[in-house]
């Protein structure tokens, strides 16, 4: 089985982002993706906020989930509630071969009122998880954006211990936790999650999951896979891509 997770930058560079979903396809059985749109669940006030905050960069793409889910046929979609006022949403799209028929939902924290730009928003952490038939949990998970350093703060340190918990509470051994943190390789937060999974962005020496396309000041850091250790590993790589201001993280197991 084969996953890939990406932070889509709500489909800012949908051209390549389009082109780079259809080519891993046919050899993908489940997409995390993170700051997902669904034109038909935003308000226009949102819609409105979206295109003033994209402001120099690339525009966002406001019916992403819905244009991904036509480029996906062969697969579900399973879209979360929104995690920001301004409508980024969680995704799971698997192939409907893998036989997933429901993905659960959870809030780790917030919702959390910040002001960026002289713009007032509302954010929280989310967390899907889905399991196959024979036994495999994938949680995709978006952790909480504050504008600036990666570091340690009250509400991360819950978001780790909820997600921990999370893990702990599935009646499955094989587990895989994965997609953007928003949190540097050295935080406790992240050490937390160590003690429990294998962290694959640690165990593989990545030096970066963040493209050219984001700012200086966003880090090197913030995508991670985990998994559980009787996870029978085949292959873990940081895609080079560059589809968004991430990188796409690609996991394949037995």
């Amino acid at each position: 089985m084969r996953i890939i997770s990406l932070n889509t930058w709500a489909g800012k560079m949908y051209d390549k982002l389009e082109s780079f979903i259809k080519r891993e396809a046919e050899r993908t059985d489940i997409f995390c993706f993170q700051e997902i749109l669904e034109n038909a669940f935003l308000t226009k006030e949102q819609i409105a906020a979206k295109k003033a905050y994209a402001g120099v960069e690339q525009e966002d793409v406001m019916d992403l989930g819905l244009r991904i889910e036509r480029i996906l046929p062969s697969f579900n979609k399973f879209i979360s509630k929104q995690y920001t006022s301004s409508g980024d949403r969680l995704a799971i799209f698997s192939k409907r071969t893998l036989g997933i028929k429901e993905v659960s939902e959870h809030l780790l924290v917030g919702p959390i009122n910040l002001t960026y730009n002289n713009t007032q928003l509302t954010v929280s952490s989310l967390a899907q998880c889905a399991t196959t038939p024979d036994g495999i949990a994938v949680i995709n998970t978006h952790g909480l954006w504050f504008y600036g350093a990666k570091t340690d703060t009250p509400e991360r340190t819950t978001q780790s211990k909820r997600l921990i918990s999370i893990i702990n509470s599935l009646p499955v051994t094989k587990k895989i936790l994965i997609g953007d943190f928003n949190l540097l390789p050295d935080t406790d937060s992240i050490k937390m999650l160590d003690e429990e999974m294998r962290n694959l962005i640690k165990e593989y020496k990545i030096t970066t999951t963040r493209s050219s396309f984001a700012r200086k000041n966003k880090g090197l850091f913030a995508d991670y896979a985990f998994i559980s250790k009787d996870v029978d590993l085949v292959e873990f790589k940081v895609l080079d891509e560059e589809v968004s201001d991430h990188l796409a993280l690609s996991l394949e197991i037995r």
